[in-house]
């Protein structure tokens, strides 16, 4: 490899890098903003309620993360099949697809494995705001550049001193195509009365 090669792995690199901390600088400002202007909802959920919530969220999680991981494996198996015939190292290339379907599998078990431990230890506040939300200890913004709320459903309590259930889902523009998140937030009984202004709240932000 000589010095043009490392030279533009290294732009590469600070790319990157300064695309990362650009995007987390928004993610900080969207998590104040949260605060600054006053949630629509803030709240702390019963331990029953909070448990059934982080367990929804993860069966979301893993149904999302399996069908991407899912779509990558196809496309690994694909060009195992087909790469192959236009390189002399026919084997080689096939065992590199095939390695890197494992490493994306391994990865992803990982991944998912990380953030339903995450899920299972976080605290048990819930914010929520027009434009982002704060639970099972993490923050959901819609409102960041590409994004926004594709997808709103209320269903209110089954009984007098059961949660009702707010589920969002919401896109992010990441290319080559957007990824959808899906988030489930338990609420309680007594806030019922405040989820028509919630939700005409959020209605109203899917269009900015």
């Amino acid at each position: 490899m000589n010095q043009y090669a490392l030279v533009a792995f290294g732009l590469l690199f600070l790319i990157v890098a300064a695309v990362i901390f650009a995007m987390y600088g928004v993610m900080e400002k969207r998590y104040r903003s949260l605060f600054r202007d006053g949630p629509l909802l803030r709240f702390a959920l019963p331990k029953d309620s909070h448990r059934m919530q982080a367990e929804k969220n993860i069966a979301q999680l893993r149904m999302k993360n399996k069908a991407l991981l899912m779509v990558m494996l196809f496309f690994c198996a694909l060009f195992a099949v087909i790469l192959p015939f236009f390189v002399e190292e026919k084997l080689l290339m096939a065992g590199i697809c095939l390695g890197l379907g494992a490493f994306l599998a391994l990865a992803a078990w990982l991944i998912t494995s990380y953030r339903v431990r995450k899920i299972r230890r976080s605290g048990d506040e819930v914010i929520l705001g027009r434009g982002g939300a704060f639970l099972n200890g993490s923050f959901h913004a819609w409102n960041m550049p590409g994004a926004g709320i594709t997808d709103l459903a209320y269903e209110p309590p089954g009984g007098k001193q059961e949660p009702g259930e707010l589920r969002i889902e919401y896109a992010a523009g990441i290319h080559p195509a957007p990824v959808t998140e899906t988030l489930i937030l338990q609420i309680p009984a007594e806030l019922e009365d405040k989820i028509p202004r919630v939700l005409q709240a959020l209605e109203e932000g899917r269009g900015h």
